[in-house]
């Protein structure tokens, strides 16, 4: 036997272990993987939209550190005037004077603070430059230059509000302040503007804003989302460009403008990228912080493929670990459990099965021993009930054939018996016809003698007639006495055999109770033959007394007859007394007529119990034969016992029971 089979219970319940534990371990796996990339993508979204956030944050302050300095240069500037403001025939008034050296105030503002300055004059709508130190591009100053509809401030300075904010001036970004002038009545005549070119400093921060790198594949982009919005202010590569007409940008960068701030994952240029953005209201930029989602997930695969690896190892180790410990809790006990069972089916009950454990292995070892022992125990009760069989069979055998022998010698002895009491029958028909005949013969002699006695002249003709016919019938007594005695030996060998029949009944009776259940039903039969051999006893008995009886008498009718026969041999010589002797005669006869009257009638009667004895020594015979026929049955089934007890005792000697 193999210990380890392609069907063995330990390979199917590791292999089973082991899906599981590929199961399981696939699920952690899984949920690790995942929810390790989904932290990492979370923290890079977080890193993404803090670093852009720091980005808005430092430009908010650049700007607001802009806009404190321009405020502060617009106070300064307005500190060269007086707050006195009036408009007069189209000429603007300050402290009641016309301002004529506007320009000199201009340049010299410009050469202490390196910011340029202009006073505007108000006409209708709009505001004329009335002194500057602002230049075009062809480097001449901007005088009497309007300041046009499209400048976002011309607006608020005509409903009296101040516009801090950046402008391009002439094809250079300044940080401005127009502030407006009243007149006493609260008019607006007038502006004052300062301003400083900080496209020097954005270029700059521009640049530096570029510079920085998110890992390998991150950066930041700048996007206009004013009046030239999708221009890319900063990008690594379509730096100045219109990023709305570029068809791999398009989609996502109307995106962002639209939604303004959150983040997204999209396609550039068949890469996928995280993306992080926000937008400043001034200036109106759209700040994106973007990495590859390849680099985001880099230390996700590098984790993900060390946690694919040690989940495999501790599946595997898990595996072994199981393979290990069912080889040693389930298996070894199996085997033992398997290997003693073998003995059992070999036929070998002599060994035990170890079971020190507690467990449900041990139970079941438990429950083979207890299996053993009833099986040990059930293989002895077989074997002892098999030989106690096999003596039965043996004990049943020998009596069958006792019974079956005893049976035989009864069917012979009812035979004869049958034939004896034929024999009886004839014998008694013969002495009935002869007893007949001595009634004829009595009657007769009886009307003799009365005839004798009126004709007493022929007594001597009639003397020796009697003395012929009391001849006749001395010797016709003298046979009946002597079928007397050969009834009286008939019915001696009847009474015998009667006794033996009863004899023989009695011991089948006994055989047939030794026999059991099996002689039962020659039990009855027994018992009804020493029934009749009883009964045939008694009339036996019977027939004895009868014949008894008819000797007695038949001595009698001899003695008669002799006398008889004497007194006729006298009645020569004594006729005178031929009349008593007659008269003796008639009486003789009368009496030897009654006695053969009354042998006629037993005979009679011991013709029907003769033939009753005679049907029921056929019956004994018909029963011998039966009882022959069952007792030969009970010797085969006897046989067929002591055979299945030889072939249980056989079976039983092949297992090992010590």
């Amino acid at each position: 036997m193999t210990l380890i089979r392609h069907d063995s219970l330990i390979v199917r319940l590791n292999l089973i272990l082991l899906a599981l534990l590929i199961i399981l371990f696939g699920g952690l796996f899984w949920v690790l993987s995942t929810g390790l990339e989904q932290r990492l993508t979370h923290t890079a979204r977080a890193n993404l939209h803090t670093t852009n956030q720091s980005i808005v944050d430092l430009l908010t302050a650049y700007r607001t550190n802009l806009d404190r300095s321009a405020s502060s240069l617009n106070a300064v500037w307005a500190n060269n005037f007086s707050p006195d403001w009036d408009l007069s025939d189209g000429k603007l008034l300050n402290d009641g004077k016309v301002i004529l050296d506007g320009n000199e105030r201009a340049d010299r503002f410009t050469q202490i603070t390196g910011s340029v300055a202009t006073i505007f004059i108000r006409e209708g709508q709009d505001f004329r430059r009335l002194a500057t130190s602002l230049t075009k591009t062809d480097g001449t100053r901007s005088v009497n230059t309007l300041l046009g509809d499209a400048h976002p401030a011309r607006q608020g300075l005509l409903s009296g509000k101040s516009y801090v904010g950046v402008a391009n001036l002439f094809g250079h970004d300044y940080m401005t302040v127009y502030r407006p002038i009243k007149n006493k009545q609260g008019e607006i005549v007038g502006s004052l503007f300062i301003g400083f070119d900080f496209s020097l400093g954005m270029a700059d921060l521009k640049k530096k804003i570029a510079a920085i790198r998110l890992g390998e594949s991150g950066y930041l982009l700048v996007i206009d989302a004013g009046k030239n919005a999708g221009k890319a202010l900063v990008h690594p590569t379509m730096a100045n460009k219109d990023l709305l007409k570029d068809p791999d940008a398009q989609s996502y960068i109307k995106s962002m403008l639209k939604q303004g701030e959150g983040q997204m994952v999209y396609r550039d240029h068949g890469e996928t990228r995280e993306a992080t953005f926000a937008k400043l209201s001034d200036p109106n930029w759209l700040i994106v912080s973007t990495q590859s989602q390849k680099e985001v997930l880099a230390d996700a695969k590098w984790t993900h493929d060390l946690i694919l690896i040690a989940c495999i190892a501790g599946a595997l180790l898990l595996s072994v670990s199981l393979h290990l410990a069912l080889s040693r809790w389930l298996k070894q006990p199996l085997l033992i459990a398997i290997r003693h069972i073998e003995r059992l089916s070999n036929g070998d009950f002599s060994g035990h099965i170890p079971h020190p454990r507690n467990d449900e292995i041990g139970d079941l070892l438990n429950a083979f021993e207890k299996m053993q022992e009833q099986l040990l125990k059930l293989f002895m009760d077989t074997k002892e009930s098999a030989d106690h069989l096999l003596k039965g069979a043996e004990q049943i055998s020998s009596s069958s054939e006792q019974v079956s022998g005893g049976a035989k010698e009864q069917s012979e002895a009812a035979a004869s018996m049958a034939a004896a009491v034929q024999e009886l029958t004839v014998s008694i028909n013969l002495v009935a016809n002869n007893a007949r005949d001595a009634h004829l013969t009595s009657t007769e002699s009886g009307r003799v003698s009365n005839e004798g006695g009126e004709v007493i002249q022929q007594t001597v003709a009639g003397i020796q007639a009697i003395a012929s016919t009391v001849r006749i019938a001395s010797d016709s007594v003298a046979e009946l006495n002597e079928y007397s005695q050969q009834i009286a030996g008939i019915a001696n060998v009847i009474k015998e055999i009667a006794d033996q029949t009863n004899l023989l009944a009695l011991n089948a009776a006994i055989e047939a109770a030794r026999a059991g259940d099996t002689g039962r039903g020659f039990a009855v039969v027994a018992d009804e033959v020493r029934k009749l051999a009883e009964r045939t006893t008694s009339s036996t008995l019977e027939i004895g007394k009868m014949i008894e009886k008819i000797q007695t008498g038949t001595s009698n009718a001899v003695q008669n007859m002799s006398q008889g026969v004497i007194e006729v041999e006298k009645g020569m010589v004594l006729a005178n007394q031929a009349g008593e002797a007659i008269r003796k005669i008639r009486e003789g006869s009368v009496k030897v007529m009654n006695v053969v009257m009354e042998i006629s009638q037993a005979l009679k009667t011991q013709t029907s119990m003769a033939n009753s004895v005679a049907g029921n020594v056929d019956r004994i015979a018909q029963m011998s034969v039966e009882n022959s026929r069952a007792v030969e049955e009970s010797a085969h089934t006897a046989h067929s016992l002591r055979d299945l007890a030889s072939r249980m005792d056989l079976a039983v000697a092949h297992f090992k029971l010590s």
